[in-house]
Order: C-alpha cells, then sequence, then structure tokens
C-alpha cells in the first residue's frame, strides 16, 4: 500500500510539472478526465495507474476504502516568512481573512480561484476513481488547512504537515501570551519544546 502512496505522489508531481494548460481543449472534456493536460507520458501513465488499481481483475486492485491520493504542497519558506513572530490569535486572524482577501495581482482574483486547472481535473479523475484526498505538506499546516478545502476540495483534517511551534512570553502587564515561532518548526508542540521568553 505504501508503494503505490509513494507511486501516485510521483505521478501527480510529475503531471503537476509536465502538463500545460492547452488551449481548445472542451471538446475532449467528454471523453478525456484530463483534458488540460499534455497526452504524453504522465497522463498515460495516471490514466494507467488509475485504471490497474481500480479494475478488480488486476493484481495492483486496492479496494475504494484503501485508495488515498496523496497530494504535495511546499510551501514552507512562503509561510515562515510571512506568518511567524505573530500572536497564535493574530495568525488565526489572518488565516481566515487570507482565504478571502488575498488577491493575485496580475489576474485581480482571489488566491483561491486561482488554482492549476490539470490539477484541479486530476483531483476530479482520482475522485471519480473513489480515491480519497489527501495533502501533505512541508511547512503551515494550519495555512494550507484554511484554503485547502477551498482551491482542492481537501477538507481541514485530511492536510498533514508540519507546525509551526509556540512559544510563551509576557506582555507589560504581565498577561501571558502564545507566539508563533519559526525557529521551533515540529509536528507537535510539547511541554518539553516549549520556551519562555521574555
Amino acid at each position: 500500500m505504501t508503494r503505490i502512496k509513494h507511486s501516485f505522489a510521483v505521478l501527480a508531481r510529475s503531471l503537476a510539472l509536465t502538463a500545460l494548460v492547452a488551449p481548445g481543449t472542451h471538446a475532449q472534456a467528454q471523453t478525456d478526465p484530463l483534458p488540460s493536460s499534455n497526452n504524453g507520458p504522465a497522463n498515460q501513465t495516471i490514466a494507467t495507474f488509475v485504471h490497474e488499481t481500480t479494475d478488480q481483475a488486476s493484481r495492483r486492485f486496492v479496494p475504494a476504502a484503501e485508495r488515498i491520493a496523496r497530494l504535495t504542497h511546499d510551501i514552507e519558506k512562503i509561510v515562515v516568512a510571512t506568518l511567524t513572530d505573530i500572536s497564535v490569535e493574530g495568525f488565526r486572524s489572518e488565516l481566515t481573512k487570507w482565504p478571502v482577501e488575498a488577491r493575485d495581482p496580475r489576474w485581480q482574483r482571489s488566491c483561491t480561484e486561482l488554482s492549476y486547472r490539470p490539477m484541479r481535473e486530476l483531483l476530479k479523475y482520482l475522485r471519480a476513481n473513489a480515491y480519497t484526498i489527501h495533502v501533505v505538506t512541508g511547512g503551515g499546516q494550519d495555512f494550507v488547512r484554511s484554503c485547502a478545502e477551498a482551491t482542492d476540495g481537501v477538507p481541514p483534517e485530511q492536510v498533514v504537515g508540519t507546525a509551526l511551534a509556540t512559544t510563551y512570553g509576557h506582555d507589560q502587564s504581565g498577561k501571558p501570551f502564545p507566539t508563533r515561532n519559526p525557529a521551533c518548526c515540529s509536528t507537535t508542540t510539547t511541554p518539553a519544546s516549549r520556551k519562555e521568553s521574555t
């Protein structure tokens, strides 16, 4: 099963790197599940993979309940640069605002509206073949969780990744407050990993 998950992650990355949005592909949409992608080796490999894992006669058949597609989002540098050294309350506020307020300067559209068409088609194709989609990120799972459902249709509980650690300090009145810390990335925050700052 792990081999299949790994193979799919490689296939998804290949499609994302090699596929280009092709003009005039609307006529193909009914027959080709990936009409915006170049019809090349990556597409054929994906089609073969999906067929082999969904065909009960295949030795590579995977029952629907066990079909998981893992996609990667590598945004660690962006998240560390933009959402660290900020209070946890401020961080939550920014996460709430970003999907609604962030606009692409070129296209003047919400960043959640601008997603890669071949990837959307791949996700639709996999879901049509009973795959559950999970997103794995090298950084900022909270950030990706805030927008993955709008961009990829992946609910927050199906996003895993690195969580920025939290440090605890006190304001001038002595009131304690937690702060997101870029130097302490971890998958969990335990009492032993917490630092008291002044």
